[in-house]
């Protein structure tokens, strides 16, 4: 992410030379052009090109053993993937879990992934007397079948260029609540395919999650235009054609440069 990385100070004239001197340049999300000209003494075109997902991987499964073994009160699931960065606010996932549980919901939090913030987050749910519940995964090869007992995928993220990881999870038909920063509101549609909240606002976090959680109707239709948008827009079959284009001209361009 050049974004982060670009900001010292050693690493800014290499990223300059690096994009002004290419023949094409893609970022995955307008957010991410718009901060790299702000940033930047860029004199070369970006085009927008967004990040990609196989939807023959990422779907749905039929995985209710799984769902049965971590929940076998047919519990609802709460799930978040990541890196466990401090930038991920994983530590806001625990807090928004534990404001659910104390209201009396029946459900469980899977965490998947690993990182300097699990250590921090298991201590947090011991501390908050929610650790039974919350299920540690560690690093997945493969986290279709955790998305698909899932019902809401968490996102408090403080800065996402894209959001790969909300966009697994619409794929698998999981409604997402997310931070309004970054590249997240260009994947997700506030109020159809989950919802967004003002970064670290865990109040929000907490009252869309629980709109989700307790509106079958409205769940059902979040889960519905989530796999459509992830399809339409984000499907490989989509994105592949655009690098194929971008790639056509730029050949083109370079020919007839010389």
């Amino acid at each position: 992410d050049i974004t982060i990385v670009g900001r010292d100070p050693s690493f800014a004239p290499v990223v300059n030379y690096s994009i002004n001197e290419s023949d094409a340049v893609t970022a995955v999300s307008e957010y991410l052009r718009r901060e790299t000209i702000d940033y930047f003494d860029i004199k070369q075109d970006i085009e927008v090109i967004p990040n990609s997902i196989d939807s023959r991987q990422f779907r749905r499964l039929a995985a209710e053993e799984l769902r049965m073994h971590l929940c076998p009160n047919c519990e609802k699931v709460l799930v978040h993937i990541s890196n466990f960065r401090p930038v991920k606010n994983t530590l806001h996932v625990v807090q928004i879990f534990h404001r659910l549980r104390m209201e009396g919901h029946s459900i469980k939090l899977l965490l998947a992934g690993d990182g300097p913030d699990r250590v921090p987050a298991e201590h947090l749910a011991r501390e908050l007397g929610v650790y039974e519940d919350i299920r540690f995964l560690g690093k997945q090869d493969s986290v279709e079948e955790v998305l698909s007992i899932s019902d809401v995928f968490l996102m408090p993220s403080g800065s996402e260029t894209f959001g790969l990881a909300a966009l697994e999870a619409m794929a698998c038909e999981v409604p997402v609540v997310a931070s309004d920063i970054g590249g997240l509101p260009e994947l997700v549609v506030d109020g159809e395919t989950g919802f967004l909240c003002p970064l670290g606002d865990i109040d929000a976090f907490v009252e869309r999650t629980r709109r989700i959680l307790t509106d079958d109707a409205l769940a059902a239709r979040m889960s519905k235009a989530a796999r459509e948008r992830a399809l339409q827009l984000f499907d490989e079959t989509a994105i592949v054609p655009m690098y194929e284009a971008l790639y056509e001209r730029t050949i083109e361009r370079v020919r007839s440069a010389g």
